[in-house]
């Protein structure tokens, strides 16, 4: 996800860039669960963080087809 975002972060609205930092924060305490052995908690946080990353990847998509000026 990094490699899509990094390149165009300065470019991107406030909010992708706080759906971002929400989606990293999910993936962070899906590790977390996950190495505590809560798994089911794990993915909760995974599907989470996954959904923040599906929006995030289709706003980048949609730019991407804008025409440049």
């Amino acid at each position: 996800m990094d490699i899509r975002v990094k390149p165009v972060k300065s470019r991107l609205p406030k909010n992708l860039l706080k759906d971002y930092d929400k989606a990293k924060e999910l993936k962070e305490k899906a590790l977390t669960e996950y190495q505590n052995g809560n798994y089911p908690q794990a993915i909760q946080y995974s599907l989470g963080a996954m959904r923040y990353y599906k929006g995030i990847l289709k706003a980048l998509e949609e730019n991407e087809k804008l025409p440049k000026f």
